[in-house]
């Protein structure tokens, strides 16, 4: 094993369960919008695109969060003389 704390999910779930929304919704809007580029919209093209980006932010700040308090707990108890 290594010393660096392996990805756990959140203790909070409210952070979870955010992040699965907003991903969902930025999946859904991007569906949305290709079927409006579809239709002859061409600005609608570069929604299609930006709203995967948004849902892959939402998880990648999901993801970070989730290891910066893991990470910040194992310092805790460290200082406090846990395991």
């Amino acid at each position: 094993m290594t010393d660096e704390a392996e990805f756990e999910p959140p203790k909070d779930r409210w952070l979870a369960l955010a992040a699965f929304v907003g991903t969902v919704i930025c999946l859904a809007m991007a569906c949305f919008e290709f079927s409006r580029a579809m239709d002859g919209n061409p600005r609608s093209w570069a929604y299609a695109i930006e709203w995967p980006l948004f849902g892959a932010f939402v998880t990648y700040m999901w993801r970070r969060l989730s290891r910066e308090r893991l990470s910040h707990e194992a310092d805790d108890d460290e200082k406090a003389g846990g395991p």
